[in-house]
């Protein structure tokens, strides 16, 4: 007899295999390179794949179950996996290897017409499910009392993922606990178990807050699939708990499954839009190319399911003021919209800054330090702060950059450095744990948002911002929509021209000189404006007029 243990590493297991074993079949490329950043190779393992097993270009050209597949572990290195392992097992699939590249470009109705077997099912399946996905219905469940306030539906959780989106998540769920609501949370469908994590017990207890997580034993790789059976798994969740209302948060994967649960329980829901996801994708794409891909099959599929899920909801959360005007050009009714900002916690705004012993304790140079804390990506623009710092440093400032976090942009940035020759200026750590993370922020003279002027950056707001201001930490930002809701309004002259080094350099220098005079109490009497405690309120009152207008 199986202990409930075993039986839930068993089932964490197979949902790693099977989900991972599919995204491997579909597109290796991707779900490989995906796992070579997430697992920290041995020397053994670091071969590359010059000369991989000849199985494996046979096996995915005809289509053989991945479960089978004997693929040695070498596979999972070299700094150009992607393209080697796209290139080579796709190499005999030629029909599926060129499906492959429109299903990425967008081309959703060529992907489909040339593609064959299993890929034209799930291609088919997923576009259809994107174009139709308000037609899906589920058996209705009656629910008539209520013991919880709230359920949310989550893409990820803590401590399995620390990004800006578990921050905000969590934040709010335990705001809301303790302003005495009682509230849980469910993850995507497979989640941990998708990224090689095993929650030790399901649901997941993190600081107070239940984390449940959905991990069938055989996940679908058809959408529909998946949303029903995440729908499903919602609906047992909530006959269970009994919430009051249920919160979903982007994307469409999400959000479909909680309104699916929603219409099935007769219960209001709620959509928090913490991004544009068309957008998001886009900003994947090179500048000049993203007009031609804004007209995609995929890009109108997804602002069209993204739009049609805000105006089904009952309420509409967003980030912005500038974002709340864009819902009302997706024809989202203005009484729906709440602006729920990102924002920090009262602890933090509380704390003492002592830089001088931040500085010390993290082994950096004394002097004036810019820089950030963030997802090393693209769109951030971080290379634009080392462009600003090579014209600082050869116009006589003393002068230091920090950029704390790992991503896609983290090599091309220290790249950058070694090219300007500044990288005796430059510290890169990586990613740090999250305390380690709070004592780069008390070392900071001036925390910076340089991010780049796209479709995505205009209407999200960063949530990494904010303790700096509750810090006292002035804040430099690119002058876009979004970012002007960052900045106090004492410090619009912090605002700097995006993608202008030159612009940048000028306007750090003025900061550092004086010239520029900033006020840290005007920046902490901002934050104290945008706190999860405050949000937390404010929800609460969304949450029991939902309640009582469903009731």
């Amino acid at each position: 007899m199986l202990t409930p243990h075993t039986t839930h590493l068993i089932q964490s297991l197979s949902c790693f295999l099977v989900s991972n074993g599919s995204a491997l079949y579909f597109d290796p490329g991707d779900t490989i390179s995906k796992v070579h950043q997430r697992i920290r190779i041995g020397p053994v393992w670091k071969r590359g794949i010059s000369q991989p097993t000849p199985l494996i270009p046979k096996w995915f050209a005809k289509g053989v179950n991945p479960g089978n597949l004997g693929i040695k572990r070498n596979i999972f290195a070299g700094n150009k996996i992607k393209t080697e392992v796209d290139s080579y097992i796709l190499s005999e699939g030629a029909g599926n290897r060129r499906a492959l590249a429109e299903w990425k470009k967008g081309n959703c109705a060529t992907a489909i017409s040339e593609s064959c077997h299993l890929h034209k099912k799930k291609y088919r399946d997923e576009f259809k499910f994107l174009e139709h996905s308000d037609r899906t219905e589920i058996e209705p469940h009656g629910q008539t009392t209520t013991t919880t306030d709230a359920l949310y539906v989550l893409t990820s959780c803590q401590p399995f993922t620390m990004s800006g989106y578990t921050i905000r998540s969590h934040n709010i769920l335990t705001s809301l606990r303790a302003e005495g609501l009682s509230v849980a949370a469910v993850t995507r469908e497979s989640y941990p178990a998708n990224i090689g994590k095993v929650p030790r017990t399901n649901p997941t207890v993190h600081e107070g807050i239940s984390y449940f997580h959905h991990l069938p034993h055989l996940p679908s790789s058809l959408t529909s699939k998946q949303t029903r059976e995440h729908a499903g798994a919602i609906i047992k969740l909530s006959r269970r708990l009994k919430p009051a209302v249920l919160h979903s948060t982007t994307d469409w994967r999400n959000g479909t499954a909680t309104r699916l649960a929603a219409r099935s329980l007769g219960l209001p829901w709620i959509y928090e839009m913490r991004g544009e996801i068309e957008n998001t994708w886009l900003s994947g794409f090179p500048k000049e190319s993203q007009r031609s891909v804004m007209r995609s099959d995929r890009y109108l599929s997804l602002r069209r399911i993204e739009s049609e899920l805000a105006t089904s909801a009952d309420a509409v959360i967003v980030l912005s003021e500038y974002q709340a005007e864009s819902m009302l050009t997706r024809g989202v009714a203005s009484k729906k919209i709440h602006v729920l900002p990102n924002s920090v916690s009262e602890r933090i705004a509380a704390k003492a800054v002592d830089k001088f012993r931040s500085q010390r304790e993290l082994g950096l140079r004394p002097g004036f330090w810019i820089g950030t804390v963030t997802s090393v990506v693209d769109y951030e623009g971080l290379e634009l702060l080392v462009e600003a710092l090579y014209r600082l440093l050869k116009s006589g400032h003393d002068i230091n950059l920090a950029v704390v976090g790992s991503g896609s942009a983290l090599n091309s940035l220290r790249a950058k450095a070694r090219e300007l020759e500044v990288e005796d200026h430059c510290h890169f750590p990586g990613r740090v744990p999250e305390e380690r993370a709070h004592e780069y922020y008390h070392a900071l003279d001036l925390f910076c948002l340089p991010r780049k002027d796209t479709a995505v950056t205009r209407v999200v707001t960063p949530l990494k911002s904010l303790q700096a201001s509750a810090l006292g930490i002035p804040v430099m930002a690119s002058d876009l929509p979004a970012l002007r809701e960052v900045v106090p309004a004492d410090h619009l002259d912090l605002l700097v021209k995006p993608e202008d080094p030159a612009a940048w350099a000028s306007a750090i220098g003025s900061v550092k000189s004086g010239r520029i005079r900033i006020d840290p109490e005007k920046a902490r009497s901002f934050a104290r404006t945008r706190t999860w405690e405050h949000q937390a309120k404010r929800l609460a009152a969304l949450y029991s007029s939902l309640s009582v207008s469903a009731g």
